[in-house]
């Protein structure tokens, strides 16, 4: 946002510069327009806008029920065989359902000293996927008679693959941290 408000302010400036002959203090000017490159963090907002858009459509039929899509800003789990450092949280979506499964799991987890825990663990991932397969077919339901959600679900999708797309571009090209170690590989 920040490199987007300056280049459109250098814009503005270099116009003002390169134009002050030709327009006259008398004249107004009605809009400059400067076309840029939308950063990811952009991309990824206005994503996770239209993922939201699409959600709460799905919501209105399903609220308060174990199918309501909730989404929530968490810190990653790492674990031993992750080679990707991980830094800040992560968005994650679910139904109301499996988060609270999860959360169950977690405290099963916890009371392990009493023998429960790997065993709920297991027990979990065999519900989540029963329910997985039911809000599957909740979506295609949905989708086939609400043409909004349709609508906004497609949206969505669209808006999500070009931001992969320009992220796995970003990666390619190179960014801040691998050109800096790039730098340091040629010494």
């Amino acid at each position: 946002m920040l490199s987007r408000c300056i280049s459109l302010l250098l814009a503005v400036f270099a116009w003002q510069s390169s134009s002050a002959q030709t327009v006259s203090q008398n004249q107004e000017i009605d809009e400059v327009v400067v076309t840029g490159e939308q950063s990811l963090r952009l991309m990824r907002l206005q994503t996770e806008k239209l993922q939201d858009a699409a959600f709460d459509v799905f919501n209105v039929t399903y609220a308060g029920t174990d199918y309501e899509l909730v989404c929530k800003r968490e810190r990653p789990i790492k674990r031993d065989h992750d080679v990707t450092p991980v830094y800040g949280t992560v968005r994650v979506c679910g139904s109301r359902y499996n988060f609270e499964q999860r959360d169950k799991a977690a405290a099963d987890l916890m009371k392990e000293s009493e023998g429960r825990g790997f065993q709920d663990i297991v027990y979990y991932d065999e519900v989540f996927e029963l329910h997985r397969a039911d809000l599957i077919e909740k979506f295609e339901e949905m989708a086939k008679e609400n043409p909004e959600f349709l609508k906004k679900l497609s949206e969505y999708a669209g808006a999500k693959s070009r931001y992969e797309a320009a992220r796995k571009a970003d990666m390619e090209d190179g960014n801040f941290f691998t050109d800096l170690f790039r730098s340091r590989d040629k010494d």
